[in-house]
């Protein structure tokens, strides 16, 4: 599946637990953090002086996915954002007064 499929697939959910909303965070999260490691060690072996074409070649293909990995995992955090008043736990603990409200301003 491509990255552009699964994040228009992403963005079509409506309701999740607060688990699982709360492990996307960590998950996705902790990618985000670590961005700069892999940035590193990809300008590392761009830099390396006996690299062969082929092999040059392949890291700068690689880099470009990392940065389509990049736009995915901060799409998922922005979708997650979004989500994180919508689960489950959230809505069962409403009133049915505040979920009428809901519906009709389409919250």
């Amino acid at each position: 599946m491509c990255l552009q499929t699964e994040n228009a697939s992403l963005s079509k959910i409506s309701v999740h637990d607060d688990y699982t909303i709360n492990r996307i965070f960590e998950v996705t999260g902790q990618q985000v953090e670590d961005e700069w490691l892999h940035d590193e060690q990809l300008a590392k072996l761009l830099s390396a002086p006996d690299l062969e074409p082929g092999q040059h070649g392949e890291i700068l293909r690689l880099q470009e996915q990392f940065g389509e990995l990049k736009k995915v995992n901060r799409k998922i955090l922005a979708i997650d954002e979004v989500n994180k008043e919508k689960t489950i736990d959230k809505v069962l603990g409403k009133s049915d007064a505040e979920i009428r409200l809901d519906f009709l301003t389409g919250s």
